[in-house]
């Protein structure tokens, strides 16, 4: 029997048990019909290829890749029990480093640029490190594209805005990020999404040129904001 906090989560034979609460879980597709679902993996092993190719060999670029699709299963699964977990469990997903710097940039009472990259499950550690500060609930705004199908982006969406977060998309958005840096609010723009011109510009990532977005740089030129890394 598991008991937490006064709850029972589980009650039976031990190999449940384990089966249940193990950290990696096999996860068994059947298809109603053949497919050839070769190419959803052509990209990740082409990139693979570009950065690893000339230290690895291929089966090691398999296990890589079959690794990443593994990773990505087990964000599905996290985002998903995310909605049922306490606010104990919640917070203990979540470690916060650098608050300091950052309470030190708020206190100066401009508005906060913060670079970032999507360190993790995003989704689920960004909205469980907002609840261990509910002072900055509706004060922080993230920068992101949209993510398909659109009902998962809705999802997504939604969730952000319950847990406190300000969306804002990658295009046309300059002028709700003005307006929420002028109130001294935290704009959140991850690096590591592409952005091709007239919105993004070049830059070397693992020797290979990749597009990142320019917006954080011009902002921080022209607007009196921190620029936060």
């Amino acid at each position: 029997i598991v008991i937490h906090h006064g709850s029972i989560l589980f009650d039976g034979p031990l190999a449940d048990l384990a089966e249940r609460f193990a950290g990696h879980k096999t996860l068994v597709v059947t298809l109603d019909e053949p497919a050839d679902l070769s190419g959803y993996g052509e990209v990740v092993e082409a990139n693979l290829t570009r950065v690893y190719g000339d230290r690895v060999d291929a089966a090691e670029i398999a296990r890589i890749a079959a690794a990443h699709y593994g990773h990505l299963w087990r964000l599905a699964i996290e985002f998903v029990r995310f909605r049922w977990m306490s606010a104990a469990r919640k917070a203990a997903l979540v470690h916060v480093e650098g608050l300091d710097n950052f309470i030190a940039a708020r206190d100066q009472g401009k508005g906060i640029l913060v670079l970032t990259g999507h360190f993790g499950n995003w989704e689920v550690s960004t909205t469980s490190a907002i609840g261990l500060f509910p002072e900055m609930h509706g004060r922080f705004h993230f920068v992101r594209r949209p993510i398909k199908p659109d009902w998962l982006d809705q999802l997504v969406t939604r969730r952000f805005n319950e847990a406190g977060f300000g969306v804002f998309s990658k295009r046309d958005s300059l002028e709700a990020m003005l307006a929420a840096l002028a109130r001294g609010d935290a704009v959140v723009l991850p690096f590591d999404q592409h952005a091709g011109p007239p919105d993004g510009i070049a830059v070397e990532f693992l020797g290979h040129p990749a597009w990142t977005f320019k917006s954080l740089a011009i902002i921080a030129i022209h607007e009196p904001g921190i620029n936060m890394p």
